[in-house]
């Protein structure tokens, strides 16, 4: 189902009520001017803060024109090696 770019944003961003949709749309116009191919973003906050909320919606809102992977570096500490979460995400 194709969005209207006006809508975009505003279905990324349904429920948010700590004003992140303007963070986000900035943080989107940054990336998006870098020419890279690769971008490497890591979202770091006080316990509280709404970093979760913030990556997920970030993420849907960015998806409408990159590709993104997430990864939850508290989800996936357990391994020892964090080359192995990112290539696991990445795979």
């Amino acid at each position: 189902m194709a969005l209207n770019a006006n809508e975009e944003p505003e279905v990324a961003w349904e429920g948010d009520t700590l004003g992140y949709k303007e963070v986000g749309e900035t943080f989107s116009t940054l990336v998006k001017s870098v020419k890279d191919d690769t971008k490497v973003i890591s979202i770091e906050a006080g316990y509280g803060r709404g970093k979760t909320f913030f990556r997920k919606h970030w993420a849907k809102h960015l998806s409408y024109d990159e590709v993104v992977i997430q990864i939850d570096a508290h989800l996936s500490d357990h391994s020892g090696d964090p080359v192995l979460t990112f290539i696991g995400a990445l795979v």
